[in-house]
């Protein structure tokens, strides 16, 4: 019996996620993008991935959908997109995974492609790499056991490739993944993938092994260096027999600046799978090695500039997330209008004589700016006497002032609201009031108490300042007599500057962890850190692990400390606890890994040295 499907919509719950909008709708499922919400304004954004109804009775899609649930949520890698749940609503299951803000590899170079240019080769190079480290995490995945569980991607290609605006590099879609605890086994014959970017052993439907997700990733390089996929055809059936039967042009044919990348591209598109990498750590190795050019932008500025308008649209979002409602709407109400007070106009008889309005000031609204009149330098005059409200007596010599002083409504009033009615007179010939203070008043006051020396006072000082400039002078006349000893000589120092010599070059990949050389801390970063050895000895220290290390010929003797109680590995056998002494780095790739008591795994650094 066919169970109902609830309706799932942009502004409405689905089980405990809010769907905020669809992202994506395929012929099997929705991919929209959900809010978890929780206690005390816990919020979390992620990805709810559900099946669509008319498939739930499909055993064998929703066996694969299953699977693609328990491999991914086995895997805990930066670039491997993380699940976070596995859950069933109303008879549908659906997946809660990571959201990455950013694009798919497939649109970048369709991007790049309209702009007629191609992704920088230093940002491709990059891009591989993280590509090869996610994809050897999966194939060397083992169980609680240690049993390898075999994993095969067998659909690597641009569109499974998220970019992040971040910076981010994520794989996805295991969903037709290979692996030892996959309860659907493909058929005899059967191909699952795209084609253009299968092995050959796939494309003829033989056993594969993680060789063949080496194929796919070297036409991912292939296509993000040239810009088209080496095997793409006109149809299907030509689109297999090329990659059954032609060799791809070198890169160095299109660009001769991508020469670095020949040797690898032709180990990682070898027909015959055993002239391939073995392990795509391998091939990631191989693109670390190769010098090129320094890009003028990195990923995060390239994905910039193809995607301005998209990058600002995910940054307001991520802003605006809390306005983000039930309704689905973004849109965030708008601010009430301000009230503004209303002064009154002064009658027709203002054009004899000015009329001053004082106004009692209005009550502010949240939110609203307010312009407050600037204060007068002056200091307000002193408040006069109070007096019975009677007419004031008219002053001889001043013209009539009519003054009504309106008392305030209520107690809260804050300012009585007084109009006064002056006849203009010129102020010079206006009379001073008893008690009045005026600017010119005061002048005069300090000008009257300011005193003046007579000529017999002014020939004293001046008097007085030659003795002193005279006795000055005896003073240092006399310092002179008394200390005649010679001044010391000064000895001269010999600066010697030294300049260290680079004696090699010490590669880490330490994950993006704290890295600390020669004491000095190393800007963060997620590639492999490039040290330069100036001394026979020195200290790197990442994390909680501390190598000292000497040089002895042209490797490096390196000593291991870390927090007590942890176990060192050197290249996966365990050498007890720390410290650890005798660990040699040299070319090859040395992998030290230090775990915690009572854990299974530590963070893991990939080193090497070589000589210059």
């Amino acid at each position: 019996m066919n169970i109902a499907q609830p309706p799932a919509s942009a502004g409405s719950y689905y089980g405990k996620y809010f769907l905020l909008e669809k992202l994506a709708t395929g012929g099997m499922g929705e991919v929209f993008l959900g809010r978890q919400e929780g206690p005390a304004g816990f919020e979390k954004i992620l990805v709810v991935k559900k099946i669509l109804g008319h498939l739930t009775e499909n055993k064998e899609f929703v066996e694969l959908f299953l699977g693609e649930a328990r491999l991914a949520a086995r895997m805990n890698h930066r670039n491997i997109v993380q699940v976070f749940e596995l859950g069933e609503q109303q008879g549908t299951y659906f997946i809660a995974m990571e959201y990455v803000a950013g694009k798919s590899l497939r649109e970048v170079v369709d991007a790049a492609q309209k702009r007629n240019e191609r992704i920088p080769p230093e940002i491709a190079r990059t891009i591989a790499e993280q590509i090869c480290d996610g994809a050897s995490y999966a194939h060397n995945l083992t169980d609680i056991t240690g049993r390898s569980l075999n994993i095969i991607h067998r659909d690597l290609n641009p569109q499974n490739v998220l970019l992040g605006y971040g910076g981010d590099v994520k794989v996805i879609d295991f969903g037709i993944a290979k692996s030892e605890i996959s309860t659907v086994k493909t058929e005899a014959g059967m191909i699952k993938g795209k084609f253009v970017y299968m092995s050959p052993e796939q494309s003829l439907a033989k056993p594969l092994d993680k060789r063949s997700d080496i194929f796919a990733i070297g036409i991912t390089l292939y296509e993000m260096l040239c810009g088209q996929n080496p095997f793409h055809k006109t149809n299907i059936v030509l689109a297999l027999e090329a990659i059954q039967r032609t060799e791809p042009s070198p890169p160095s044919e299109h660009d001769p600046a991508l020469a670095p990348f020949d040797p690898i591209l032709a180990k990682a598109l070898a027909k015959d799978r055993d002239r391939r990498y073995a392990d795509a750590s391998e091939m990631q190795e191989d693109l670390r090695r190769i010098v090129l050019p320094r890009a003028s932008e990195r990923l995060t500025g390239f994905l910039a500039r193809l995607f301005r308008p998209g990058v600002e649209e995910r940054q307001r979002a991520d802003v605006d997330s809390d306005s983000w409602k039930i309704t689905g709407s973004r849109n965030v109400p708008a601010t009430p209008p301000s009230t503004s007070a209303v002064l009154a106009a002064p009658g027709d008889d203002s054009t004899t004589a000015p009329t001053l309005v004082v106004a009692a000031p209005s009550r502010k609204d949240v939110g609203v700016r307010s312009m407050t009149p600037r204060p007068s330098p002056r200091p307000p005059p002193p408040p006069p006497p109070k007096k019975p409200a009677v007419r004031d007596a008219p002053v001889p010599g001043l013209p009539a002032v009519d003054a009504f002083v309106q008392p305030p409504p209520d107690a809260r009033a804050a300012q009585e609201t007084v109009v006064a009615s002056l006849d203009a007179i010129p102020p010079e010939t206006a009379p001073a009031l008893e008690g009045e203070s005026t600017d010119r008043m005061r002048r005069q006051v300090r000008s009257a108490a300011r005193p003046r020396l007579s000529g017999r006072a002014l020939w004293v000082v001046f008097g007085g300042g030659v003795a002193a400039s005279a006795l000055f002078l005896a003073v240092l006349v006399a310092w002179a007599v008394i200390d005649d000893s010679p001044a010391p000589r000064l000895r001269r120092t010999a600066l010697v500057a030294t300049a260290f010599k680079r004696q090699g070059t010490l590669w880490i990949d330490a994950q993006g962890s704290n890295v600390q050389f020669a004491g000095a801390a190393v800007p963060r970063q997620s590639a492999p850190y490039e040290l330069a050895v100036t001394k026979d000895g020195g200290t790197l220290q990442v994390e909680d692990v501390r190598l000292d290390f000497s040089r002895m010929g042209n490797v490096l003797d390196a000593r291991v400390q870390s927090s007590p109680g942890s176990i060192v590995l050197v290249n996966g056998i365990s050498r007890g606890g720390p410290p650890i002494t005798g660990v040699r780095l040299g070319g090859q790739e040395t992998l030290l890994e230090v775990r915690k008591q009572g854990e299974r795994s530590g963070p893991q650094l990939r080193l090497r040295y070589r000589e210059d």
